[in-house]
């Protein structure tokens, strides 16, 4: 008799197996996309190590604490932005200040557009650093004479630019307003 029911087809025309396939098809799709986000997780964790590991050298540092002191000093020979003959453990190149600093954040800046790292970990390993940067009078003025008069370009650094807003954006209310809303210095002296 049992063998008569499977040979019959009344085994395999059950209507249940469309519900049986199609829970097994969604069971597969969805520990699939568990482990698609799992691993744009970690891809991001890696790529948030490496971007850390760019920010551990000296240059950083003196850049940083020039801002944190407002004693940040850019040397060029081009430079019209801060030019004294004073030297200080501030003082810093044009050009280490964008290989060092901010041409890593506009990578960041580019990394977050893309939707490969969020915001949360920018914000937690990099924000205050952010805030510092685009905060400082000097730093500010050399990317708008960058902008004006060296590149003639006015979105040189505009990823910088804009993460600090973003970043800018998620403080409360108190503290927004110890950082400046925009870009623009009104004297490039």
């Amino acid at each position: 008799m049992t063998l008569l029911y499977l040979t019959d087809g009344g085994f395999w025309s059950w209507k249940g197996w469309n519900a049986i396939y199609t829970f097994l098809t969604l069971s597969i799709f969805w520990v699939a996309w568990r482990q698609f986000k799992k691993s744009n997780r970690i891809n991001e964790a890696n790529l948030y190590y490496k971007l850390k590991e760019e920010f551990k050298n000296k240059s950083i540092k003196r850049i940083l604490d020039g801002c944190r002191n407002n004693k940040l000093i850019i040397r060029s020979e081009n430079t019209p932005v801060q030019e004294t003959n004073n030297t200080s453990d501030y003082t810093i190149t044009s050009e280490e200040l964008q290989t060092c600093f901010l041409d890593n954040i506009e990578d960041m800046a580019y990394l977050y557009e893309q939707n490969l790292i969020r915001l949360k970990p920018i914000n937690a390993g990099f924000g205050y650093w952010i805030l510092v940067a685009g905060n400082d009078d000097v730093i500010i003025k050399h990317i708008n004479w960058l902008r004006k008069d060296v590149y003639n370009d006015h979105k040189i650094y505009e990823g910088f630019e804009n993460l600090y807003k973003i970043v800018r954006s998620r403080l409360d209310s108190n503290n927004q307003k110890n950082y400046r809303t925009d870009f623009t210095v009104a004297d490039l002296q």
